[in-house]
């Protein structure tokens, strides 16, 4: 298990009680989207406004976009994130993306959270 990053975060908490303690709780990602139509930029658009909407009102749901790959969905997607987030390049990054990828093409953060969680089990049961 690929993890050099986060045993060092958890070196640096005085306790761990819920894993929350290994991750950032205050991210900021910038996204472009580059040779999108427009049909394709105003879908996108509304969709982020649901997630925006749902996670206002507290609401969960599953959020769909279909990727017409082999019709003109053919985006070039750059992500920025705040420091210390953990990047494509890093060690962990590929377990994490795999454990966000609840089914095929479908990802939930929830099962990341967790992954921290039980990794900070793991932690507080070396320490004792």
């Amino acid at each position: 298990m690929p993890t050099d990053e986060i045993d060092a975060r958890a070196d640096d908490v005085e306790e761990i009680r819920s894993g929350h303690e290994l991750y950032n709780d205050d991210v900021s990602l910038t996204v472009t989207f580059e040779h999108l139509n427009e049909p394709q930029a105003i879908a996108l658009m509304a969709m982020l406004d649901n997630w925006e909407m749902h996670g206002r009102f507290g609401s969960s749901r599953w959020v769909e976009f279909f990727v017409d790959g082999d019709g003109p969905f053919h985006p070039s997607i750059t992500v920025e994130a705040s420091e210390g987030v953990l990047s494509p390049e890093s060690d962990a990054y590929d377990e994490l993306a795999d454990v966000a990828e609840m089914d095929a093409n479908r990802f939930d953060a929830g099962a990341v959270t967790g992954w921290f969680i039980d990794r900070a089990l793991d932690e507080a049961d070396y320490a004792d």
